[in-house]
């Protein structure tokens, strides 16, 4: 089934706007987050829940 040029322009037209929209709307949420400090947000983690098991910093193996 053919779509006439009326409703081609209709389909991209509401294509078109529901994709700005949705950019819009990402937009607006990445907006309101505050950003994320590793320091303070996800180092204390990782030393808490991953060095215990995982370790700290490897010493270096002596060359000979």
């Amino acid at each position: 089934m053919k779509f006439s040029v009326l409703q081609n322009s209709r389909y991209f037209l509401f294509s078109i706007s529901l994709l700005l929209l949705l950019l819009l709307l990402a937009n607006w949420v990445g907006l309101s987050k505050e950003p994320v400090h590793f320091n303070t947000q996800v180092k204390p983690i990782f030393n808490k829940k991953c060095i215990s098991c995982h370790g700290g910093v490897k010493k270096m193996a002596a060359s000979a």
